[in-house]
């Protein structure tokens, strides 16, 4: 036994955390120690000895959270503390998003309800929450939808922002306001749309109002994520509003497919088979725990400041080790991004180089007069794609291999290395057709005009891409070949 606070000159979350844990543990020793000493007689010294010892714990555990349960929830993630709750401490807050048309399309309002019910779930698999995060509740004129507590407010409010106007566009002539609330104590009144904002409806064309309280806008700009979106004050009130239209319509695409832009992870090789993609993921999370500075982590600095929540997303509903490139890919340790991204190619390359091909692909990839260009776009290193080539014999594509560059941030969804096949080949938007296996290039190839094909065999996968907007999905790179072979 000992007297004071252990490790008490140690700074940091970490000391802080186990300072917790032993001080738990000395406190049911304590309490064992008398329970014990009064079932067999112990002395009055004895007995006022050990109530002395406990007055440094006035709480018991049902009555006071220990010390480290009250970090905040990011750093307990980081520190491998989880974070139990008692039965009666309520569950922490989801998000509530309201959608309510004030003007509405021609048609019944069931059909515009059933319209707005699509665009919404697909709005939120597009930005990256997976069907069984979120659930829609219809109301008179629109949704309510509650987001799970899990997947972090500020991850809800960026994909709201960013996926609006694409949703906005498949429904014309449309006036939505959507209202964010997040707030722990259920006993305050959600957002509602004010009357003096309704003149925002008067102009022609698809819009959105966005509404936020003053502590999400705080927490939205504190996180850099804002991006182009530009917030006002409600008049007399502390909330705040942005406007969003929808995007132009894209113009009529053509039939006729000049240029076949393939990806390469998922639909010429499955490079991650099994648990590999969680297991290079680690590998990119150690790195970057070996290249953490030791002042930044006993201050209990986070380790991805510039990521809500300090959590990596999960693009494609599991752990993939191009989440964690993104997730570092805004951090100001460039030398942390580069090393990140060169260890990943030496595991990308072993895997294309070993990895068992999908079916077909030679022959799609071989196919050459009478039949549309190709070219390869990826997130994966090039020099991981060539080696696959290489190791199979098979001829570099006409179109170019166009892979991840240095820039981390220009990874799809991104359309960056996309808008370098189009340059490259010189074909416009509505002439090339991509097939890619990620909700990260369906998203990528919506944003500028591309027609997109999932190719997948998994049905939730399916689900997943037909909502970022994959025109159809095949299970089987044949159904290309056989096409080809037909013209």
């Amino acid at each position: 036994m000992w007297r004071g606070a252990p490790l008490e000159d140690i700074p940091g979350p970490a000391a802080q955390a186990t300072r917790a844990d032993i001080s738990r543990l000395r406190q049911s020793l304590l309490q064992t120690h008398l329970e014990l000493n009064r079932e067999l007689g112990a002395t009055e010294q004895e007995r006022t000895e050990l109530d002395e010892l406990l007055q440094e714990f006035p709480h018991t555990e049902d009555e006071v959270l220990a010390p480290h349960e009250e970090l905040p929830s990011t750093q307990l993630d980081d520190l491998g503390v989880s974070r139990e709750l008692p039965d009666d401490q309520p569950t922490p807050p989801g998000t509530t998003l309201t959608f309510e048309y004030l003007t509405r399309p021609s048609g019944t309002q069931s059909e515009t309800l059933h319209k707005l019910g699509r665009e919404i779930s697909h709005l939120l698999i597009t930005g990256g929450i997976g069907p069984d995060h979120f659930e829609l509740q219809p109301r008179a004129r629109g949704w309510d939808v509650d987001v799970a507590p899990e997947v972090h407010v500020l991850h809800v409010l960026t994909a709201l922002l960013q996926q609006l106007p694409a949703a906005l566009g498949e429904l014309p002539h449309i006036g939505l306001c959507v209202t964010v609330t997040h707030e722990p104590d259920p006993t305050v009144a959600a957002l509602t749309f004010p009357a003096e904002l309704r003149h925002l409806f008067n102009r022609p064309g698809s819009r959105a109002t966005v509404i936020v309280s003053n502590d999400l806008h705080d927490r939205l700009s504190r996180s850099g994520r804002m991006g182009d979106t530009r917030f006002e004050r409600v008049p007399r009130s502390d909330d705040w509003y942005c406007e969003i239209t929808a995007t132009p319509p894209v113009t009529p695409r053509p039939t006729s497919v000049e240029t076949l832009i393939l990806g390469f992870d998922g639909t010429l090789i499955n490079l991650y088979p099994g648990k590999a993609a969680r297991a290079a993921a680690r590998s990119l999370v150690a790195l970057a725990v070996e290249q953490r500075d030791v002042d930044a982590a006993l201050t209990g600095e986070a380790h991805l400041p510039a990521v809500p929540g300090g959590r990596i997303t999960r693009s494609e509903g599991r752990l993939h080790p191009l989440d964690v490139l993104r997730a570092y890919g805004d951090s100001t340790n460039q030398r942390l991004g580069r090393d990140m991204s060169l260890r990943l190619e030496r595991i990308e390359t072993q895997a294309a180089r070993t990895g068992k091909p999908t079916p077909h692909a030679a022959a799609l990839l071989r196919a050459r007069s009478g039949h549309p260009r190709i070219a390869i776009a990826t997130d994966v290193s090039p020099r991981a794609v060539s080696a696959y080539l290489e190791a199979r014999e098979l001829p570099a594509p006409e179109g170019g291999i166009h892979g991840r560059s240095e820039f981390l941030r220009l990874l799809m969804p991104d359309p960056d290395c996309l808008r370098r096949t189009l340059q490259q080949l010189g074909t416009p938007p509505d002439r090339c057709l991509m097939v890619g296996a990620s909700v990260s290039e369906a998203t990528a190839a919506r944003s500028l005009g591309i027609r997109f094909l999932g190719h997948t065999r998994d049905e939730r996968d399916r689900v997943r891409l037909r909502a970022a907007g994959a025109l159809d999905t095949i299970d089987s790179l044949s159904e290309l070949t056989d096409a080809q072979d037909r013209r």
